[in-house]
């Protein structure tokens, strides 16, 4: 019961928009930051309660419900997000030690290539190749591996738009000549 109690409440975590819960705050102009800080937190809170409520296997079960609740919305009026930021709020509780090598790997390959999405799915293509050593059970291996795979999915926009040229760089906070 709790099971099914934690996927539900993941689900609907997952399906809130975030610009909802700026308009309730009052934020009138918020940044970026903002937007991101909000979506780890809802992965933070759909993992925290899975834990909770149904240890760790729920946890991950949490996890994987937050981010379809985010790819595909309760209400039809809702855009779609990646999922990218929820699954960083999920791998803090879940497996730190996996996401700082992937950060890792993202700034470096950030700094390399400047395309933001490329650095994401290095990072992700990171994550799931580390998680094959430093994970001990194949379920969780598996949903990693499938998380990954749907967030680079839902990306596919950026790849498009980077074979036209059209994907634009970040300008980097240094001058090297």
């Amino acid at each position: 019961m709790g099971f099914l109690f934690c996927a539900i409440m993941a689900y609907l975590i997952g399906s809130l928009s975030p610009k909802w819960c700026i308009q309730i705050c009052s934020v009138r102009y918020p940044t970026r930051v903002a937007w991101i800080l909000l979506d780890i937190v809802r992965g933070l809170v759909a993992v925290g309660i899975g834990l909770i409520f149904a240890g760790w296997m729920g946890a991950w079960a949490a996890l994987i419900f937050a981010v379809l609740g985010t790819w595909y919305p309760f209400y039809p009026s809702i855009r779609p997000g990646e999922g990218i930021w929820i699954c960083v709020g999920g791998l803090i509780v879940l497996s730190p030690f996996l996401l700082v090598v992937g950060g890792l790997i993202f700034v470096v390959s950030l700094f390399l290539t400047r395309f933001t999405f490329l650095s994401t799915w290095l990072a992700i293509a990171g994550i799931c190749f580390l998680s094959l050593f430093f994970v001990s059970q194949i379920s969780v291996w598996l949903i990693l591996f499938g998380l990954g795979a749907g967030c680079i999915y839902q990306q596919k926009d950026h790849w498009i738009r980077f074979q036209k040229g059209m994907e634009p760089k970040i300008k980097p906070p240094y001058k090297l000549f």
